[in-house]
């Protein structure tokens, strides 16, 4: 297993060092996103509202690489007919407005020492513009870029830059930018029926998109959201990270704010996950531990009984967290008494952070 000595990563100039990517995390652990500054007209709204057909025209470059293609056009497809809109697939075809989609990019390559050392192209960075035009003007403008960044170690190779982890990237960078962009001119109804749409490229990005958003409107259905971890749904964001678009829900929760805890107090409270690969009694939990509500304990001590190790070491962060004192006698005895050695180390740990914190 290849693996990055510290002293011989490589990047190209202003590229940030690489995190260390978990198999199953949130896609922040797996890249990063970028947002430049927003160009903003206020009349291309009511235009926008009025074209109904839209031309897509997508130009993609990337450097040595020139076979990669990536599914844009498709998936802007996919977003515009959720807002009504028809899309030509034929240039002479009749249409008001044009999407056009300009994006280049570049593989990341690093040197990796282990049983077969070298160097290998184990990220991709992607930048560009999503610009709608209709009525002879360019009324909407927005540029969008994400990074997915290469692990400190990989499983398999990518030896040309045409494996890099491209569409890794395109899922951080484009789906979302393209729905906020369409939720500021037709509403987060857009948003809310992309996370209702079969391609799970889109609904992953609704769920960040609803984030950027900050509409307390979005909450219940980002919280429904959290049921978004089927077998089978991962997406593969990084060259060896994999996300799920239920993992996507804390971080946009966090930025819109405000999160009741009752439903979440509901989901934590079931006896099992359904079969689904990943748990939304941990996301809720996580939730908690963020919203930091004081209802939300004595729930959260009763959770510490739960069958699931991952769910028990969750709700452990949750009430380090919190920091209230009704929660130290439990997790004293949860350091001491329970039967997963992970979760014992984190309740001593929360139990010095709370009472670190009380001092």
């Amino acid at each position: 297993m290849p693996s990055i000595p510290p002293a011989m990563a490589t990047s190209p100039p202003g590229a940030r060092p690489a995190e260390e990517s978990a198999n199953r995390g949130d896609a922040t652990k797996a890249g990063s996103v970028h947002e430049p500054p927003r160009e903003r007209d206020s009349a291309s709204g009511p235009v926008l509202t009025r074209t109904r057909v839209f031309r897509i025209v997508v130009d993609e470059r990337y450097f040595e690489a020139a076979f990669v293609r990536l599914p844009f056009r498709n998936t802007a497809e996919r977003i515009l007919k959720l807002a009504g809109i028809g899309v030509i697939t034929r240039n002479e075809a009749k249409h008001d407005g044009l999407l056009r989609v300009t994006v280049s990019g570049s593989a990341i390559s690093r040197f990796y020492s282990g049983t077969h050392p070298g160097t290998y192209f184990t990220g991709a960075e992607l930048s560009g513009t999503i610009s709608f035009e209709a009525e002879g003007a360019k009324l909407l403008r927005r540029s969008f870029s994400a990074k997915a960044d290469p692990p400190q170690q990989i499983f398999g190779t990518y030896k040309t830059s045409q494996e890099a982890p491209w569409f890794g990237a395109f899922v951080l960078a484009f789906p979302g930018a393209l729905l906020q962009a369409m939720m500021e001119v037709y509403g987060i109804d857009v948003g809310v029926a992309a996370l209702k749409d079969p391609d799970k490229v889109v609904r992953f990005g609704a769920v960040r998109a609803l984030g950027e958003m900050r509409n307390e409107a979005a909450i219940p259905f980002l919280i429904a959201a959290l049921e978004d971890g089927r077998p089978g749904g991962h997406l593969k964001v990084g060259a060896t990270t994999v996300s799920y678009v239920s993992l996507q829900v804390p971080t946009a929760l966090k930025k819109i704010g405000r999160t009741p805890v009752g439903p979440l107090l509901t989901i934590l409270s079931r006896q099992s996950d359904q079969g689904l690969s990943v748990s939304p009694r941990s996301l809720a939990a996580e939730i908690l531990g963020d919203v930091k509500d004081p209802t939300a304990v004595e729930p959260l001590l009763a959770a510490l009984s739960d069958r699931s190790w991952a769910v028990r070491i969750t709700v452990v962060e949750a009430l380090r967290k919190i920091g209230d004192a009704r929660a130290l006698e439990r997790l004293r005895e949860v350091s001491v008494g329970d039967q997963d050695r992970m979760v014992r180390d984190a309740a001593a740990a929360a139990l010095e952070g709370i009472v670190g914190a009380a001092r």
